[in-house]
């Protein structure tokens, strides 16, 4: 018997929660959450089931992480945009590539949407989420030396544009008397006027 570790009890521990958390986003954005256990992260991450009891405590944690990842994907190609091109004319650009962010994470977001109707946790985790957005959307509006929309406003900007984007990533805006021109118009209108009412106060 050799002292020799084995490559798992080797691995670096921030190394090995990505890992995870990498492993876990594919597979919640392939089926639907009630399907997978940890046992499917563990397999597909290449790490012991015991491993990711030792960073999450439930595979509703892992998910709750997995989504917090996503958004600070969302929120830095947001704020790369904002210092580098914030005007009216670049807006199409961010409302491409809020699409993109939501085309990528399509099964991910039904099963955010069915896991925060299910559970008051993950609802509370994703509105603290949300009004953290908020503040972000402050401090950018701040460091552009424009005037911050009310909580309110920032609010409904938010929660319209994550339902229309929602909209047209699952492709039911054909159902909802919608056209995919018509969303991204929509979405460029109320960016531009978000702006546009944080440069006017």
């Amino acid at each position: 018997m050799t002292n020799t570790e084995s490559p798992q009890r080797r691995r670096d521990p921030v190394e090995t929660r990505n890992r995870i958390l990498t492993a876990a986003f594919d597979l919640f954005n392939e089926r639907p959450l009630h399907e997978l256990h940890s046992n499917h992260i563990a397999v597909h991450a290449g790490v012991a089931v015991g491993s990711i009891y030792k960073y999450f405590e439930t595979k509703e944690a892992v998910f709750l992480a997995c989504y917090d990842e996503w958004v600070k994907s969302e929120w830095n190609a947001i704020a790369d945009w904002s210092a580098k091109t914030a005007s009216k004319a670049s807006v199409p650009k961010l409302v491409k590539l809020l699409l993109a962010e939501h085309e990528r994470a399509v099964m991910f977001r039904k099963n955010l949407n069915a896991l925060c109707y299910q559970s008051d946790l993950a609802q509370q985790h994703r509105d603290r989420q949300r009004l953290q957005q908020c503040r972000d959307l402050a401090v950018m509006f701040k460091a552009n030396g424009v005037a911050v929309p009310s909580l309110i406003e920032l609010h409904t900007a938010l929660n319209t544009c994550e339902f229309l984007l929602d909209v047209w990533s699952t492709g039911r805006y054909a159902q909802l008397g919608l056209s995919v021109k018509g969303i991204e118009a929509q979405l460029v209108s109320l960016i531009d006027g978000l702006l546009k009412s944080s440069r006017t106060q």
